[in-house]
């Protein structure tokens, strides 16, 4: 291997460029499952930032669902997510253009569903027997009113799918937020996370279950987890019909099951937080397999620690082959006989992967490395006290360049990256605009 030539730092010729850091970048959004295919939601900066529908069935090719000059994505809260629901061969969507819900049944076209000006949808649940979606709605007031400043208005309603299909019923308003709304397997009851002002949903979200009549309208919810300073995050119905959730009432979130009187701890530990914050809707934590097992992903020291477990009890275990290659790993789901996820890791972009033997194996072949290996740096876990004491933790990036090194006795100049808070977080996944910097000469700490 020839000598490394001295150049001075921040001026090494690299070839991750400005171009390939943003066809790099591409943001996932919602990951689904249907049977034995995985669906996913990818925002694309060569398109613009059109956010596509994709979907992955057992032969590993991936399919765009959803074409131009459609793309899903919901601005409910602004930050949106919760954009799509896979419903057996349907597709229900939200188009970013007019925040409006559509219904896709490939091959055809998108078909319209609603007309409901001012309006905006998110977090879909599909109630058959009554043919009707429930979903997260949001109204505005029209621009050029004496309302138009404003806050939005947040409640659940149920959108018509037959007979005057597309009307908008409201069928829960008392609360200033609400999210994931979740229907048992028999449509009898439903589940929903509730919020007022000034709380933002880590705050105080609270778990709501509320019988559903015979007519489609709510009966009186009852409230039970989570509120006066403790917050629930993902309620989900196992195929046994039981409710799961998470909750940070020990100060660490934890999983939980609603044993019809009151909540059972199943599985958690303290300096593992089982939780995510709830910037947008449709984020998992875990996932329940018809099997009777759970796949549980924490987050320790800023590194995910993924554990499978089964719901009746027992010690979950750690996959092998998965903690040291996975920097992030995000919205577990359960798919054919297994478990996959949203994974990222240190040398490689984003991908849905499966758990199985061996470790991690993605489920459509990965695309092509867009740099070489070494130019890219590792990011390490850096654990530092702070003026008031306080531990901080950071992810730091030294430079790399395979042709390159720095002047003897020189310190490189360094970026020091703060994300958006107060509860977001990074991770030491490949990020090419890190990348940018660190093979040009750059040292990044990416303050966690």
């Amino acid at each position: 291997m020839p000598a490394k030539r001295p150049l001075p730092f921040g001026l090494w010729p690299s070839p991750v460029s400005a171009e390939l850091a943003a066809r790099g970048s591409r943001r996932f959004g919602m990951v689904q499952a249907s049977g034995e295919a995985v669906y996913w939601s990818e925002a694309r900066p060569e398109e613009q930032g059109r956010q596509v529908i994709v979907r992955c069935g057992p032969d590993g090719r991936p399919v765009d669902v959803l074409s131009k000059p459609y793309s899903a994505r919901s601005r409910v809260h602004e930050y949106g997510g919760g954009e799509f629901l896979v419903s057996g061969a349907t597709i229900f969507f939200v188009n970013d253009k007019d925040q409006q819900v559509y219904e896709l049944a490939t091959p055809a076209a998108p078909q319209r569903i609603t007309k409901a000006a001012g309006m905006r949808f998110a977090d879909f649940a599909h109630d058959a027997s009554r043919a009707r979606l429930i979903a997260v709605a949001e109204t505005h007031a029209p621009k050029g009113t004496a309302a138009a400043h404003d806050l939005p208005r947040n409640a659940l309603a149920a959108i018509a799918l037959t007979g005057k299909r597309g009307q908008v019923t409201e069928i829960a308003e008392a609360h200033d937020f609400y999210a994931s709304p979740r229907l048992s397997a028999g449509g009898e009851v439903l589940a929903f996370l509730a919020w007022d002002l000034p709380d933002m949903p880590w705050d105080s979200a609270a778990l709501y279950v509320s019988d559903v009549r015979s007519n489609g309208a709510l009966g009186r919810p009852r409230r039970i987890a989570g509120g006066d300073g403790s917050a629930v995050f993902q309620p989900e119905w196992s195929p046994d019909g039981q409710l799961y959730f998470t909750w940070d009432q020990s100060g660490w979130g934890q999983l939980y099951r609603w044993n019809g009187s009151k909540p059972v701890r199943v599985h958690g530990s303290a300096g593992a937080e089982l939780w995510r914050p709830q910037w947008v809707f449709g984020s998992r934590c875990y996932a329940l397999h018809p099997d009777g097992r759970f796949a549980a992903v924490s987050s320790v020291r800023g590194m995910p620690f993924l554990e499978i477990g089964k719901r009746a009890g027992g010690r979950a275990t750690a996959p092998r082959g998965t903690q040291d290659k996975a920097a992030r790993i995000d919205d577990p789901l359960a798919v054919g006989d297994s478990f996959a996820a949203l994974v990222t890791s240190a040398v490689a972009t984003p991908a849905v992967m499966k758990f199985g033997r061996g470790g991690l194996h993605p489920i459509t072949e990965r695309p092509a490395d867009f740099v070489e290996p070494g130019f890219i740096s590792r990011g390490e876990v850096l654990a530092f006290k702070n003026a008031k004491r306080q531990m901080v933790y950071g992810i730091h990036y030294p430079p790399v360049n395979p042709n390159y090194r720095g002047p003897r006795g020189a310190l490189p100049p360094a970026l020091v990256l703060a994300h958006g808070g107060p509860t977001s977080m990074t991770d030491a996944g490949l990020k090419l605009r890190v990348q940018f910097y660190t093979s040009r000469g750059f040292a990044v700490l990416d303050v966690n």
